[in-house]
C-alpha cells in the first residue's frame, strides 16, 4: 500500500474506496495526540501509518460501506430520478454479463429482522440485478439453440421521444407460432430481451467477433390487437444505422433476433423495491413483515358468525377435518382483529387437501363481501385454484350473494389456455369481449333502452319513416300490426341479450341493488309484452293502444281485456325503462373503450384470480377500489422480493400465506445470490422467527406405503393418513409380481450414467430401457383390462427426460395410459395414478449430485396415488451419505427392495439395452456419438472428414464415420491421423510426445503415424 502525493494534497490508493485529505490535517490532528510525525518521500510504505489513519478518520468496514453505497448510488440513480432496470441492463457490456464477480463482494446477506423499510427494500436490490446478470448469462452459453425470430426491416420510431426506439418486422413462417428453440423462431412477447445480430451465433463470444457489436434489445410494444402482425417496438442499448436495415432499401440486411430472457417480473419487481413507489402504496402488510411479532401478538378473539350465519354450520357442509376447520376459523378470526399480525400462515404438506381448503375459505371471503386476490407463482396454481372456486359458487348459485360476475380470472392468454373451458367464463379477455357490446355506442344497455322507450312512445311515427323508405319495394310493406311484432322482437331479443350479459358479467358491485331488480322486472314485463303481441286477437288492440292519443285514430274501439291488458303492461315498462336508463346513466359508463371495461370489471369483483407477477397490473387500475384480503397460494416457491407486488395493493389489510417449506423454494440462478438468501421466501422467513403455523396434518393422496417415508423424514411423522387411503379398496395392483406393489427400489447395477453434449446435465441409458419396459408392459396390461391410468416418469435431469422423451417416441403405447415426462421441479403441485422415479446416477464414489437435497426428493416421492416404482443404483446412493442412503435402508428393513434381474422382462430388456451400448462403444453415428468415446470426446473439435490413401495394413471398423468439422485445432494437443478412405482417427499426443489410444478401438489401429 502506497501514498502518492504532490505539493499539500495527499491521496491513498489501493484501497477499495476512495479518500482524500490535506496533509496540514493530518500533520495538525498527530501533533495534538502528541505523535511524531516524519515527512516521507513519495511514494512510500506505510501499512502502520495508515492502520492509524483510519482509526482516526473511522471505521475500515464503514468507510467501505460507504464507498459502496456510492458506488451502488451511481448504478441506481440518474441525478434524483431512480434507473430503470433496463437502464442498467443496457449498461453491461458482454464481459459484464459473462462476469460472474461483477456484484459478488456487493451483495449482502439478506437479515430475517430489518429496522426500516428503506433498509428491508434495499436488502432485495443487489440481489435482484445479480439474479437478471446470471440469467441473461444462462442464456447467452445457450444462445445458438434458443428461440430466435429474423427481423426483415428496422427503421426509426418516429412517435417515440427515445434516441435508440425503433420498429421492426418479423418475419412470419409456419414454425413462427410456437416459441420453443426445437422449432426455430418465436413470436415476441413485451418485456422480451434478446441480443440483435446479423448472424445467429454459435458461441456467445461470436457477438463481439470481427467488428461485431453487442447490442441488446427490449420489446416495448405490438404483438396485440392494437398493433399491425409482425411490427413491433423495440428499445436498444445503443444506436442503430438504420439505412442498412429499412424498408426502403431493397438490399437490406437481415437481422436476427437471439431471445435471452423476459424483464417482465423482474421490473415489476424493481418498482416495488423504490423506496419512494412503496411510501405512496400501501404499506399495512409491509410494516406488518418488518414488524417484531412480539407486537401482534395481541387481541386475538374467535369470530365465530359472518352476517349471522354461524362459520361452523358453513364448514360442516365440506367434510372438512380438524386442521382444515382450524385453519380456516384462524384466517377468518385474523380478518376481524386489525391489531394482529395481519399474516396467516398455513402449512400444506403433499396431499393434504390445501386446495380444498383455500377454496372453501375464499368462497367464505366472498360471501362476507371482503374482496380477496388470490394468487399463486404459477398459471398452473390459478386455474387449478379458480376451478375449484367456480365449481363452489355454481353449486350453491341460488342461495349464494356471489355471482360469476364477482369472479374474474385474468393472465396470459395463451400459457393459461382457458378456451372451451368452464373457466372462459370468467376469464377476463373473453369478459370484456361480451362486455364490448353492452358497452358499444350505437348497441350498447343505454341504446337499447332508448329504442325500447322510442318504440314504445312513438311506434306509428317509426312506422311513417318505414313507409316513407323509398329503398323497399312498396308491395311488400308490412302492415302496422307486423311491424310493430317484428320490430318489438327484435328489440326484446337484443335488449335481452344485452342486459343478460351485463347482470351475468359485471360485478354486482357495480350495479345498485334496486336496479338489478328494476332490470329483471324490464325482462318480465318485456317477455309478457311479448307474448300479448303475439296473440292472435292483438291486432286491433295494438293499434288502440298505439293510436289512441293520435289524431289520425279516429274510430271508436271497445276496449277489450287484451286491450286493457296490452295497455297496462305497456305503461308498466315504459316507465321502467325510463327510470332505468336514468339511475344507470349516473354512474355506469353509457360506452367505454376495451380498458375502460377492463377497469371496471378489475375495480369492482370480489374474487380476483392471478398469478403473483400479473396482480402487478391491478397497481394501475383507475380508481380501484379498496381490497381485503390477499391469498397467495404456494407461498414457500416465490422469492420474498416477489411477494411484494401483491402485497402493496391498495386497502389490504391482511395476507394469507399457503405452502410447504420442506418441498422446493423459487428458483435462483445465481450462486451469489443463492447465497444472499435471495430465494427465501416470506413464509419461510416469518416461520424461523417463530410465526405460528397452521399444519394441514391428513393426507388424502398417497398410499399408506408410500407416504411413511417422507411423513417420517421430511414431516416428523406429524401427518396422518387419511381414511380414505387406509381401506382396502385404495390400492391398486397394475402389474403382476410383488416388483409392482405400492412401493419399490428397483436397483439397476448394470446402469451408467453420462453426460449429454453440453456437459450440463446426465442420463443413464439403461434405466431409460427399464422405464419404457415397464410403460410397455403397463400399456398391454391396461389395452386388455381396459383400466385407464395416468402415469408420471419423473427425472432429475433433464437429458434423462429428453431420453425417455425420445424413446417413447418409438413406442406405440395405449390410449388407455396417459404418460407424462417430466423433471423434479417440473412435478411440482402434480399428482398421477402411478409414478416411475429415475434415479440417473451410477458411480462407484457415491456422487449423486442435487438429487441430495432433501426438498427436491421429497417432492419428488410425494407425486403418486397408487403405486411409486424407483428405479437406481443402490450401491451408489447408499455410498452418498444422503437422504437416499436412508431410503435404500428402509426398502430393505420393510422387504421393498427389489433387483432389476428378479423380473425377466426387465433383465431382458437390460441385456438388450447393454448390447446397444457395447455396439456404439465402436459405432460413431455423428458428433453426438463421438462423445461416448472418452478420448475422442477431447478431440472431437479436431475431427474432419478427407479422403487419403488407405493402409492395407490397418483394419478400421468400415462403420466409424466422423463428419464435423472443427473451427481449429486445440493448441495442447497434436493431432495423430490413422489414414482411410473418408475415415480419420485421432490420438493425442501430450506435451511430453506420448501417445495415448482411444478407449474402444485399442487394437484396430497399429499403423498410426
Amino acid at each position: 500500500m502506497h501514498l502518492y502525493g504532490k505539493g499539500k494534497s495527499l491521496r491513498l490508493t489501493s484501497l477499495p474506496y476512495r479518500a482524500a485529505f490535506t496533509l496540514p490535517s493530518l500533520l495538525s490532528e498527530f501533533k495534538q495526540e502528541g505523535k511524531n510525525f516524519c515527512p516521507f518521500p513519495f511514494p512510500f510504505s506505510c501499512s502502520h501509518f495508515l492502520d492509524q489513519l483510519l482509526e482516526r478518520t473511522g471505521d475500515k468496514e464503514e468507510r467501505k460501506e460507504e464507498a459502496i453505497r456510492s458506488e451502488m448510488a451511481e448504478l441506481f440513480m440518474d441525478g434524483e430520478r431512480r434507473k430503470s432496470l433496463k437502464d442498467i441492463v443496457f449498461s453491461w457490456s458482454l464481459h459484464d454479463v459473462m462476469n460472474e464477480d461483477l456484484f459478488r463482494h456487493k451483495v449482502k446477506k439478506i437479515e430475517s429482522t430489518f429496522d426500516s423499510l428503506k433498509e428491508y427494500l434495499s436488502s432485495f436490490t443487489l440481489p435482484l440485478i445479480e439474479e437478471l446478470r446470471a440469467d441473461m448469462a444462462s442464456a447467452l452459453e445457450t444462445a445458438p439453440k434458443n428461440p430466435f425470430m429474423r427481423i426483415s426491416s428496422l427503421d426509426k420510431d418516429k412517435m417515440s421521444k427515445e434516441k435508440v426506439s425503433y420498429k421492426i418486422c418479423v418475419e412470419r413462417s409456419p414454425l413462427n407460432h410456437i416459441p420453443t428453440a426445437e422449432k426455430g423462431d418465436y413470436i415476441p412477447k413485451k418485456g422480451d430481451i434478446f441480443v440483435l445480430c446479423d448472424a445467429r451465433p454459435v458461441h456467445f463470444s461470436d457477438l463481439e467477433k470481427n467488428g461485431a457489436v453487442y447490442c441488446l434489445a427490449m420489446v416495448t410494444g405490438g404483438g396485440d390487437d392494437n398493433s399491425p402482425p409482425g411490427i413491433y417496438n423495440i428499445s436498444t442499448s445503443r444506436t442503430i444505422e438504420t439505412a442498412k436495415y429499412n424498408r426502403r432499401n431493397r438490399l437490406r440486411s437481415t437481422l436476427f433476433g437471439v431471445y435471452l430472457v423476459n424483464m417482465t417480473t423482474y421490473s415489476r419487481i424493481w418498482a416495488c423495491l423504490d423506496p419512494k413507489v412503496a411510501i405512496q402504496r400501501n404499506l399495512n402488510l409491509i410494516n406488518g413483515a418488518i414488524a417484531e411479532l412480539q407486537r401482534l401478538r395481541d387481541n386475538y378473539r374467535e369470530v365465530v358468525r359472518i352476517n349471522g350465519v354461524e362459520i361452523q354450520s358453513w364448514l360442516n357442509e365440506f367434510d372438512l377435518n380438524e386442521s382444515q376447520i382450524a385453519a380456516v376459523m384462524s384466517c377468518i378470526s385474523s380478518m376481524y382483529c386489525e391489531s394482529r399480525n395481519p399474516f396467516n400462515l398455513i402449512w400444506g404438506p403433499p396431499g393434504t387437501g390445501k386446495t380444498k381448503t383455500l377454496s372453501i375459505f375464499l368462497w367464505l371471503m366472498g360471501e362476507s363481501g371482503h374482496r380477496t386476490v388470490a394468487c399463486a407463482p404459477t398459471n398452473t396454481a390459478v386455474i387449478q385454484l379458480a376451478s375449484r372456486v367456480l365449481s363452489l359458487v355454481k353449486e350453491y348459485i341460488e342461495s349464494t350473494m356471489l355471482s360469476l360476475g364477482d369472479m374474474i380470472l385474468f393472465g396470459n392468454k395463451d400459457r393459461m389456455n382457458v378456451d372451451g373451458d368452464e373457466l372462459q367464463e370468467i376469464f377476463l379477455d373473453y369478459r370484456v369481449e361480451c362486455l364490448q357490446e353492452c358497452f358499444s355506442f350505437h348497441a350498447g344497455w343505454r341504446s337499447c333502452l332508448e329504442s325500447l322507450i322510442e318504440f314504445l312512445e312513438h311506434c306509428p311515427h317509426l312506422y311513417d319513416v318505414y313507409l316513407e323508405d323509398e329503398d323497399d319495394d312498396p308491395r311488400l310493406k308490412m302492415s302496422f300490426i307486423d311491424f310493430v311484432r317484428k320490430r318489438f322482437s327484435d328489440l326484446y331479443r337484443v335488449l335481452g341479450r344485452c342486459f343478460g350479459i351485463l347482470t351475468y358479467h359485471i360485478p354486482t358491485a357495480c350495479i345498485r341493488i334496486a336496479d338489478f331488480k328494476n332490470i329483471k322486472l324490464l325482462l318480465n314485463v318485456l317477455e309478457k309484452l311479448n307474448s300479448l303481441f303475439h296473440r292472435r286477437d292483438a291486432s286491433h288492440s295494438l293499434q288502440a293502444i298505439f293510436y289512441s292519443n293520435s289524431y289520425q285514430h279516429k274510430k271508436r274501439v271497445a276496449y277489450s281485456r287484451t286491450t286493457l291488458s296490452l295497455c297496462q303492461t305497456r305503461t308498466d315498462c315504459l316507465l321502467v325503462a325510463i327510470n332505468l336508463r336514468g339511475s344507470l346513466e349516473s354512474y355506469l359508463p353509457v360506452w367505454g373503450s376495451k380498458g375502460t371495461i377492463v377497469d371496471l370489471c378489475l375495480k369492482s369483483a370480489s374474487l380476483i384470480f392471478c398469478t403473483v407477477s400479473s396482480s402487478y397490473k391491478l397497481h394501475k387500475v383507475d380508481d380501484m377500489w379498496p381490497l381485503d384480503l390477499v391469498v397467495i397460494d404456494e407461498a414457500t416457491q416465490l422469492k420474498e422480493c416477489e411477494s411484494l407486488i401483491p402485497l402493496q395493493l391498495f386497502g389490504l389489510k391482511h395476507a394469507v400465506l399457503v405452502g410447504d417449506e420442506c418441498q422446493l423454494p423459487a428458483l435462483v440462478h445465481s450462486k451469489v445470490s443463492r447465497s444472499a438468501l435471495f430465494g427465501r421466501s416470506l413464509f419461510e422467513r416469518m416461520s424461523l422467527l417463530g410465526h405460528e403455523k397452521f399444519l394441514l396434518n391428513m393426507q388424502y393422496r398417497m398410499h399408506p406405503s408410500i407416504s411413511l417415508f417422507p411423513n417420517a423424514k421430511f414431516y416428523n411423522k406429524q401427518i396422518q393418513d387419511a381414511p380414505s387411503v387406509l381401506r382396502r379398496a385404495y390400492a391398486r395392483r397394475y402389474l403382476s409380481g410383488a416388483m409392482f406393489g405400492p412401493y419399490s427400489f428397483v436397483n439397476v447395477e448394470t446402469g451408467e450414467e453420462d453426460s449429454d453434449n453440453s456437459g450440463h446435465s446426465k442420463m443413464n441409458m439403461v434405466e431409460v430401457a427399464v422405464i419404457v419396459q415397464i410403460l410397455k408392459d403397463l400399456s398391454e396390461v391396461c389395452n386388455r383390462m381396459h383400466k385407464a391410468v395416468s402415469v408420471g416418469v419423473i427425472c432429475p435431469y433433464n437429458a434423462q427426460v429428453s431420453a425417455i422423451q425420445e424413446k417413447l417416441g418409438y413406442v406405440n403405447l395405449s390410449c388407455q395410459v396417459d404418460v407424462k415426462v417430466n423433471s423434479v421441479d417440473g412435478f411440482q403441485g402434480s399428482e398421477e395414478d402411478i409414478i416411475i422415479l429415475s434415479t440417473v446416477r451410477s458411480n462407484n464414489h457415491g456422487s449423486v449430485g442435487f438429487l441430495s437435497d432433501h426438498k427436491r426428493t421429497n417432492v419428488a416421492l410425494t407425486r403418486a396415488r397408487y403405486c411409486l416404482w424407483i428405479i437406481g443404483n443402490a450401491a451408489t446412493l447408499s455410498k452418498s451419505g444422503s437422504i437416499w442412503a436412508a431410503l435404500i435402508d428402509d426398502a430393505r428393513n420393510r422387504r421393498c427392495f427389489f433387483n432389476a434381474d428378479e423380473e425377466k422382462f426387465i433383465s431382458d430388456a437390460i441385456s438388450v439395452c447393454c448390447s446397444e451400448m457395447r455396439k456404439e462403444t465402436f459405432t460413431a453415428k455423428g458428433r453426438n456419438e463421438v462423445a461416448r468415446i472418452p478420448m475422442l470426446r477431447r478431440l472431437k473439435s479436431v475431427v474432419r472428414t478427407e479422403n487419403l490413401r488407405k493402409d492395407s495394413d490397418q483394419h478400421f471398423p468400415p462403420s466409424l464415420t466422423l463428419t464435423k468439422s472443427p473451427p481449429s485445432t486445440p493448441s495442447r494437443h497434436l493431432p495423430s491421423v490413422a489414414v482411410y478412405d473418408r475415415i480419420v482417427c485421432l490420438f493425442a499426443i501430450d506435451l511430453n510426445g506420448s501417445k495415448q489410444e482411444a478407449v474402444g478401438l485399442t487394437g484396430h489401429f497399429k499403423g498410426c503415424r
